[in-house]
């Protein structure tokens, strides 16, 4: 009896031993996505916290950003920004008519400020015969207290 109680102590005492919380497990190393260009996390951002119909597009899902790796990987997908910002639009041309995209920031706030590159006049050209290859050019409006 005393062998079958000790060989049972024995067999339990090796299994709880053999059990360990810390067992090796060999996870996949996470390769980390680099963002290649900030403009498009500016343009996601943007539209997935001022877009009106940010909650048609599921793209902009406030869960997107959740994964970043997923999040960079798509990010990285478009090669120029306005193409994103374009994809990103809800029924482009239709429902929304009223969103589009700026190259050039500095020079959208220089034409809020009123400031723009034109020389204050307005002009057309036309032909001086219908067959002839003669042009000539005038001017259809000046601006006034304009250069011109």
């Amino acid at each position: 009896m005393k062998k079958i109680i000790l060989l049972t102590v024995t067999f339990f005492t090796l299994l709880f031993i053999s059990c360990d919380k810390d067992d090796d497990v060999k996870e996949d190393p996470v390769t980390e996505v680099k963002l290649e260009n900030e403009v498009n996390a500016f343009v996601w951002k943007g539209l997935n916290k001022h877009y009106y119909w940010q909650s048609d597009i599921p793209d902009l899902a406030d869960t997107k950003n959740d994964d970043v790796n997923a999040f960079n990987t798509y990010l990285n997908g478009h090669n120029e920004s306005k193409n994103l910002f374009e994809s990103l639009l809800f029924d482009k041309g239709e429902t929304d008519r009223f969103s589009w995209f700026i190259e050039n920031y500095e020079d959208q706030q220089a034409s809020f400020r009123g400031v723009n590159d034109a020389f204050g006049f307005e002009f057309s050209l036309a032909r001086v015969t219908k067959d002839g290859n003669e042009v000539i050019g005038y001017v259809t409006y000046v601006v006034p207290n304009s250069p011109a």
